[in-house]
Parts: C-alpha cells; sequence; structure tokens
C-alpha cells in the first residue's frame, strides 16, 4: 500500500480538498497531489483509521512531524 511522504494519506484513504480526493503525484516517493501543489492542509488529512504508529519526516535534524497524523517529533526524555 502507498502511504503519502508529505501527510499520510493511502490509496484507501485519501485527502479531501476543495479540489475533491488527491490522486499520486508520484510512486516513488509516494507523494499526492495536495502535497505536490503545495494545497495541503493538516484539515484535509484523512482521518486515522487506527491509533496512530507515527512514522515521522524530518524536516531539519531536529524538527520532524508524523507523516499521518501531525503529531510534531518530541525527544523520548
Amino acid at each position: 500500500m502507498l502511504i503519502c511522504v508529505g501527510c499520510g494519506c493511502t490509496e484507501t484513504n485519501a485527502c479531501v480538498t476543495a479540489e475533491g480526493p488527491c490522486s499520486w503525484a508520484s510512486l516513488d516517493p509516494p507523494l499526492c497531489t495536495a502535497c505536490a501543489d503545495g494545497d495541503f492542509s493538516y484539515e484535509d488529512a484523512p482521518a486515522p483509521t487506527l491509533e496512530c504508529a507515527h512514522s515521522f519526516l524530518f524536516t531539519s535534524p531536529s524538527e520532524a512531524h508524523c507523516v499521518h497524523c501531525g503529531e510534531p517529533f518530541r525527544e523520548a526524555a
């Protein structure tokens, strides 16, 4: 199953933007059209279907967010 590296949407759980559901802009890496067009906001993201297992995407060495739910990365204490 493809999971978008930007927002965490999948083939069966798409983002819904003003233009409608997203599709795949790239398969390697998997990137949906909402993220590729820069139109993505977490309000568009599909609701997680299960409790999130968090897959973090790092935007710098110390900053990251979960691609599934948007939760910021926090280092373990």
